[in-house]
C-alpha cells in the first residue's frame, strides 16, 4: 500500500547503486539456478522481496528530501511507543510460545529486540551527548530486559561497548563492566543460562540432541552455512538457495531429527 501511495505521488526512484544491487541479485539467482542449488520460483520470491523493500526505502528517502537523521528519529520515536504497547500487552497476551516475556505485537521476543534496539542505541546516544531521552533511554532499557532476549541482550552488550568506548579508559573497562553485567543476567535470567549452556555444547559437540529451540536454531543455521560455503565456497549457492540448502544438509547434524519431525 505504501509502495502504490509513493508512486502516485511520483517518489518512486531507482538510483544507480540500486540497479548495481539488481545487477547482482540476478547474477547470484543466475549461479544458484545453473549449479541447481536454487530454482527459478525460489530466486524470484527472494529478488522481489528485495527489490520491493530497497525501491520502496529508495523512494521514502526521496520523499524525505535525504534526511537521513529526520527518518531515524521517526523510527525511533515509533519503536518507543511499540516498547511502551509491549508493557500493557504483557499481561494480557498468550505466552504459550514465548512465555512470560515482552513482545509488545512481535510473534516473539528476539523479534521486538531486533526491532527496538536500534531506537535504544539511538536515545542513549542523545542523552550521552546532550542528556537527553534518559526516561526513554529507562523504558527501552526495561522492556529489553523483560523480553529475556538472547539476542537482545547480546545486542546490549555491543552498544555498551561501542558507547562506552567515547569515554576515557573506555576501551579497557567497557567490557569489564560487559563481563559483569553479563554474569549478573546469566545468573539472574535461567531462560538466558539455559539458551547459553546449550548453544556452547551445541557448538563444541556439534550435536542437537540435548538442545532447546533456540539454540539449535543458532546451530543449525551455523551448520548449513557452513556446509554451503564449504562446497560452493567462491560464488554461494545463489539467491533463493537457503530452503534447499537447508533441506541438503542440516539432517547431517546429529540430534536434529527430533526438530524436524
Amino acid at each position: 500500500m505504501n509502495l502504490l501511495l509513493l508512486c502516485l505521488m511520483g517518489q518512486l526512484w531507482l538510483p544507480p547503486g540500486l540497479l548495481m544491487l539488481i545487477g547482482f541479485l540476478c547474477f547470484s539467482g543466475a549461479v544458484g539456478i545453473a549449479q541447481g542449488t536454487s530454482t527459478v520460483t525460489l530466486f524470484f520470491k527472494a529478488f522481489f522481496g528485495i527489490f520491493v523493500s530497497a525501491i520502496y526505502y529508495a523512494g521514502f528517502l526521496r520523499l524525505m528530501r535525504f534526511d537521513t537523521e529526520k527518518c531515524f528519529a521517526k523510527y525511533a520515536q515509533l519503536a518507543y511507543y511499540l516498547a511502551l504497547l509491549g508493557f500493557l500487552l504483557m499481561p494480557l497476551q498468550n505466552h504459550a510460545v514465548a512465555g512470560v516475556r515482552l513482545r509488545s505485537i512481535e510473534y516473539e521476543p528476539g523479534e521486538f529486540t531486533i526491532v527496538t534496539l536500534p531506537a535504544l542505541y539511538y536515545f542513549a546516544d542523545l542523552w550521552q551527548r546532550e542528556r537527553k531521552y534518559g526516561l526513554r533511554v529507562i523504558v527501552m532499557l526495561v522492556a529489553i530486559a523483560l523480553a529475556n532476549s538472547s539476542i537482545g541482550f547480546m545486542g546490549l552488550f555491543v552498544g555498551l561497548y561501542l558507547l562506552g568506548r567515547r569515554f576515557r579508559f573506555g576501551t579497557v573497562g567497557a567490557p569489564f563492566f560487559i563481563v559483569l553485567i553479563g554474569f549478573g543476567i546469566y545468573v539472574a535470567s535461567p531462560d538466558f543460562q539455559l539458551r547459553l549452556n546449550d548453544s556452547l555444547i551445541g557448538f563444541r559437540t556439534l550435536d542437537a540432541s540435548s538442545l532447546n529451540a533456540s539454540s539449535y536454531s543458532l546451530l543449525s543455521g551455523a551448520f548449513v552455512a557452513a556446509k554451503a560455503f564449504l562446497n560452493h565456497p567462491i560464488l554461494g549457492e545463489g539467491l533463493g538457495a537457503i530452503p534447499l540448502s537447508n533441506a541438503r544438509y542440516v539432517g547431517a547434524l546429529p540430534g536434529s531429527d527430533s526438530f524436524l519431525e
